[in-house]
């Protein structure tokens, strides 16, 4: 099928949904055809069709062709190929809003999320072999080792192995349990993995003696598309271990909070600054000068958190001058009347 009609019958479908419409354009590492259309998606409030593009000239039509029918239109800021995605979408969108997304993230999300529901959301001491040491699985090494699992980072070139997990190492919290561990070799005299992940540009890499070191019950996930060999996939099945290729429509979710009520809502009626006679008060993280009230939403507070102590902090209560007590006491009336809600004594 031509790429006109491919994206014609997806534009077609977004513009029937009655929900908010969502098109995202996106680059790859590891393009199998110069464009692909991939997976529709819904979740919630949103309808979503998604393109791959190699190229200034897809993505410039793929955008022309979205513009106006989309609500929003998630552009990849990721530089994965040299297309300089936001700059065309600028030049080509007028109508649509413009949204810059980050489908890495998404997909350690979706990672992240299927090792979780897996293992029941117990990963502790689960023994977890990360293949490729790139962006996704440095997050991802990351993500599990928290988690409390015993990581194993392997890639061709064990000194950037080697510099990502001193790195990560470093940065991990001081009580972890673990800490990931780069290694210049896979092999059986390793023991046995409850997990395999997998995030390398190449194809066929993880083969049929990697397999074989994965315990029963484990989990085998392909995300860098076609790492695993022919053997690799029916060595797994002759154990009763699935092997999976990423799915990552859920870690797709992610980038669309940004979009949702929620934000909006946080930052049209939460978070601000305004003054109720003369007292300034402040929400949603605005760090106040000493003095200032803190409330929980400018919009209809129901609640008084405290005073500001000017970096950042609450006052404790015993610090607050006679003036303080009294300001807040009047305050306290003026917001809620008879619903009072304070909790700063």
């Amino acid at each position: 099928m031509l790429r006109e009609e491919q994206v014609s019958r997806e534009v077609d479908y977004i513009m029937q949904s009655d929900k908010i419409k969502v098109v995202s354009v996106g680059t790859t590492a590891r393009l199998l055809a110069d464009f692909l259309v991939l997976p529709r998606r819904e979740y919630m409030q949103f309808a979503c069709i998604n393109f791959l593009v190699s190229n200034q000239v897809d993505a410039a039509y793929c955008l022309d062709q979205a513009d106006g029918i989309a609500d929003y239109i998630l552009v990849d800021v990721e530089a994965k190929q040299d297309v300089k995605l936001m700059d065309i979408a600028v030049k080509h969108v007028s109508k649509s809003t413009l949204v810059s997304f980050k489908p890495n993230d998404a997909s350690v999300e979706a990672a992240d999320l299927l090792i979780r529901q897996h293992f029941h959301e117990d990963l502790t001491g689960r023994r977890i072999l990360i293949l490729g040491a790139g962006n996704i699985s440095s997050k991802l090494a990351l993500r599990f080792c928290e988690r409390n699992a015993h990581v194993e980072l392997h890639a061709r070139n064990y000194s950037k192995v080697k510099m990502i997990t001193d790195g990560l190492n470093a940065i991990l919290p001081k009580y972890s349990g673990h800490r990931i561990e780069p290694i210049e070799r896979v092999g059986r005299e390793r023991g046995y993995y409850d997990g395999i992940v997998s995030f390398i540009a190449a194809d066929q890499i993880a083969d049929k003696q990697i397999a074989e070191m994965l315990h029963a019950g484990g989990i085998a996930v392909d995300g860098g598309i076609n790492n695993f060999t022919p053997e690799f996939i029916e060595e797994c099945q002759s154990q009763g271990i699935t092997c999976n290729r990423l799915d990552v429509r859920l870690g797709f979710i992610y980038s669309l909070l940004s979009l949702g009520h929620d934000v909006h809502n946080f930052y049209t009626n939460v978070r601000g600054e305004r003054y109720v006679d003369h007292n300034r008060l402040i929400a949603g993280g605005i760090i106040g000068r000493r003095g200032d009230v803190i409330v929980d939403r400018m919009v209809h507070p129901s609640q008084i958190i405290g005073i500001a102590n000017g970096v950042g902090g609450v006052l404790s209560p015993c610090e607050y001058t006679n003036e303080e007590h009294g300001m807040l006491d009047e305050l306290e009336e003026k917001l809620f009347g008879e619903q009072k809600h304070i909790h700063y004594k």
